[in-house]
């Protein structure tokens, strides 16, 4: 009886190790997300603190969220090549991501055929957003 408390009690502390590391993430990505959310210019101590959230929140759980907010930012700063590279990367990794899409399109710029095949994408994956 006892090997099995011994692994119900290692499991109960992995979950509670898992669980309080997603919760970590939940709050670096959710403070990042308000200080890059604003919609005015972000200044240059805000934009390093915002990076920084979105390093801890990708290293405790490296998913796709993070990678948006990390465009969502880079447009901030105007680095709209940067953002670029990072949502050809999220819908290469995740076709199917909607936000990454939309994210594409925002950051094609000069390039009119990737914005039209992003619109293309988006269209084919979420038929009913309003697009003129």
């Amino acid at each position: 009886m006892r090997p099995a408390r011994a692994a119900a009690a290692a499991i109960a502390i992995v979950v509670s190790a898992w669980f309080a590391l997603g919760v970590r993430q939940a709050i670096s990505l959710d403070r990042a997300t308000a200080i890059i959310g604003h919609g005015t210019s972000i200044r240059p101590a805000l934009a390093v603190r915002a990076g920084s959230l979105l390093n801890e929140a990708g290293a405790l759980n490296p998913d796709r969220q993070v990678d948006l907010e990390r465009i969502n930012l880079e447009l901030e700063l105007h680095h709209v090549q940067a953002a670029r590279e990072l949502a050809r990367e999220v819908t290469r990794a995740e076709p199917e991501n909607v936000e990454a899409w939309v994210s594409l399109a925002e950051t094609a710029g000069d390039d009119p055929a990737l914005f039209a095949q992003a619109v293309h994408k988006i269209r084919a994956l979420e038929p009913l957003l309003p697009f003129r």
